[in-house]
């Protein structure tokens, strides 16, 4: 008799172990039932600067509303002052002056983006606009600069920070 309930009952926690898995595998998230969520912030791309010489640094996306392809949406605000939070907040990339920067998209890429624009913000009020040719740019003058991207896309817009230092 005891032999039978503990088959019994092993063969019912299997069978539910199973059944459980088979619907996670599905996709059916447990979302309604509290045990796992899928709730995430949508996010723009992220976004890096590369050197000729195959250096790196990745930007960080600061403001934006954001859709993916799957109609979900993430916003995100600064409300600091983007000069004061680069300078607190991100550490800088050295680079030489002249150095051709190059703009890439990575991990989430996103192929809508219709405009980007490049400023580099020398103080918290003297903003300029770099040229940017074929996702490509140059800082002419030694400094320490805030490096601000903005992005356009059918998808949103973003606005992404970092740090440079020119030598």
């Amino acid at each position: 008799m005891k032999k039978t309930i503990l088959v019994v009952v092993s063969t019912l926690l299997i069978l539910a172990v199973i059944t459980l898995g088979v619907i996670f595998l599905l996709g059916y998230s447990f979302k309604n039932w509290g045990f796992i969520s899928e709730e995430y912030e949508v996010e723009p791309p992220v976004l890096e600067i590369l050197t000729d010489k195959e250096n790196d640094y990745t930007l960080r996306a600061v403001d934006y509303n954001w859709t993916d392809k799957n109609g979900e949406k993430g916003h995100m605000n600064l409300d600091a002052n983007e000069y004061d939070y680069a300078n607190e907040a991100l550490s800088p990339f050295k680079i030489d002056v002249n150095n051709v920067l190059k703009l890439n998209q990575t991990i989430k890429k996103d192929n809508s983006i219709e405009h980007y624009k490049v400023y580099i913000l020398k103080d918290k009020t003297n903003k300029e606009e770099l040229q940017l040719e074929n996702n490509e740019f140059r800082i002419t003058t030694p400094g320490k600069y805030v490096i601000e991207i903005d992005i356009k896309s059918s998808n949103g817009t973003a606005r992404y920070l970092g740090r440079i230092d020119v030598k």
